[in-house]
């Protein structure tokens, strides 16, 4: 059994949300806003080095001594998933494992607009998700690929960094790949995808030119394809570099731009039409 087990049964046990392991203090969980520490010895460097390297295979090691960080999923048998992510700093290595949800929520749930449904029905085309953290991204992306999928049995093909929630095949098929354990890239899953008989497609991160050529080249294959990116400039730079104007005015159906509310304003809209770009940026701006 790992040593780390006794932390992540403790961290289901308390129904804890994140669990903090550094070295010179002791493990903590996360409980609503707070970090509550764990019972227990104060670990040391080496301890640290040894708890957390265990969880690791070869490649992974690999990329944690060159890149001084690795992210990765963690499967806790079948009691819970985790989001976990280990990096070198001051003091020796540090980790945060943020526990997965079990199911995906709708995007009624997650407080998005109607027009949001209506994007992830329509057909062939690119849906882009900006702004939040990661995970809300991911969220959102996840609610869009099952509201395509529901109306009729679909082949679904998921590029993720890593796999936030494990989808049920419902109605058809579903293909998830974790880049570093199933794809060395974003790019590389979805040039894959291009050959793996899909109606719908979705990738966490479009983090380069590349990546964003084989997105438009999904579309124009008749794909509908959801992506997530940080910031809606960055996003187009990206798809223009992959493929220009014409091909970009032509494929993009819309962005949804997520954004914590201030003063009242939204937290999630939805931009549509040849527009979208500039408008999810004038938001954010």
């Amino acid at each position: 059994m790992p040593t780390i087990d006794p932390l992540l049964d403790d961290v289901v046990t308390r129904g804890a949300t994140a669990l903090h392991i550094a070295a010179g203090c002791a493990p903590c969980v996360r409980l609503g806003q707070e970090l509550v520490p764990v019972d227990g010895a104060v670990f040391e460097s080496h301890d640290v080095e040894e708890l957390l390297l265990e969880l690791l295979d070869g490649e992974q090691r690999e990329e944690l001594a060159e890149g001084g960080a690795v992210r990765f999923s963690h499967a806790h048998g079948s009691a819970a998933r985790f989001s976990a992510t280990i990096v070198r700093a001051l003091g020796g290595l540090r980790a945060t494992l943020r526990v997965l949800p079990r199911s995906a929520r709708s995007l009624d749930e997650l407080g998005c607009p109607a027009s949001a449904t209506e994007l992830a029905r329509r057909g062939a085309g690119i849906v882009i998700v900006t702004g939040g953290a990661r995970a809300e991204r991911a969220a959102v992306l996840v609610a869009m690929v099952r509201t395509a999928a529901e109306a009729r049995p679909v082949h679904v093909v998921t590029v993720e960094d890593p796999i936030e929630v494990v989808l049920p095949p419902e109605r058809g098929l579903v293909t998830q790949r974790e880049i570093g354990l199933h794809a060395p890239s974003s790019e590389a899953g979805l040039r894959a995808a291009l050959h793996d008989d899909a109606e719908v497609v979705m990738a966490t991160d479009v983090d380069s030119a590349g990546a964003a050529r084989a997105a438009l080249a999904l579309a124009a294959a008749g794909v509908i394809v959801f992506v997530g990116a940080r910031h809606a400039a960055a996003a187009e730079a990206l798809f223009r570099a992959g493929g220009g104007e014409e091909r970009l005015a032509t494929s993009i159906l819309g962005v949804v731009s997520l954004r914590g509310g201030r003063g009242g304003d939204e937290t999630i809209r939805v931009h549509a039409g040849p527009d979208a770009f500039s408008a999810a940026q004038a938001r954010r701006a």
